[in-house]
């Protein structure tokens, strides 16, 4: 029977070094900023200003920390992280996304309304047993609230959008994207909530 020692070694070696190499993997904004044009089927008939405040972040993570990656032979663990505060993933989003529709993007002591928001959940991770196909999974969870420029509140919702990518052998080239997908379908259903046109419009 040959000696097969030598390569479980080198397997061994091989996967802390990979595994030791990458402490975390980090994303560039520009790996998770969408340049979606969003459309909500109404139309703006006069200017409107708005102010989009920093999100809230109550995830019980660090405001930097956006998902876990499994790497190396034997799958370890290792954070995501982001470059920004992880809220600028949905305020900025919903900024620029009220801006293509015609909005004025105003300071709050300046705006009609004010939109604010809690993030519960902004997450991306990997099923990965090491034993079959890989995929990568994300959650964007967060509540919004809408409210006059004195501050009372007029409109609120809660919105939540799961995406999960095409299965491979290395699932880790997919975490991105399929957090930036739920990103953008949650800004999709908020923009295309009907109720949160009928306050803006009324």
């Amino acid at each position: 029977m040959p000696n097969c020692m030598p390569l479980f070694v080198f397997l061994i070696m091989t996967s802390v070094f990979i595994s030791g190499c990458v402490s975390e993997l980090r994303a560039k904004p520009d790996d998770l900023m969408s340049t979606k044009s969003y459309n909500s089927g109404h139309t703006l008939t006069k200017p409107i200003t708005i102010a989009v405040s920093d999100f809230s972040l109550k995830t019980g993570k660090p405001d930097n920390v956006i998902g876990e990656a499994k790497t190396g032979i034997f799958n370890s663990p290792i954070p995501i992280t982001y470059g920004q505060p992880a809220t600028t993933l949905i305020s900025g989003q919903i900024k620029k996304g009220l801006s293509g529709m015609g909005f004025k993007i105003a300071a709050p002591e300046d705006a009609e309304f004010i939109l604010d928001g809690t993030i519960e959940s902004l997450w991306v991770e990997e099923y990965a047993t090491g034993f079959s196909m890989e995929y990568a999974k994300a959650n964007a969870r967060y509540d919004v609230v809408l409210k006059d420029k004195n501050g009372k509140v007029l409109w609120g919702t809660s919105v939540e959008s799961y995406k999960n990518s095409n299965k491979s052998m290395d699932a880790t080239y997919d975490d991105l994207p399929t957090l930036k997908a739920a990103c953008e379908d949650s800004i999709s259903k908020l923009f295309e909530d009907p109720s949160f046109w009928g306050t803006i419009l009324r």
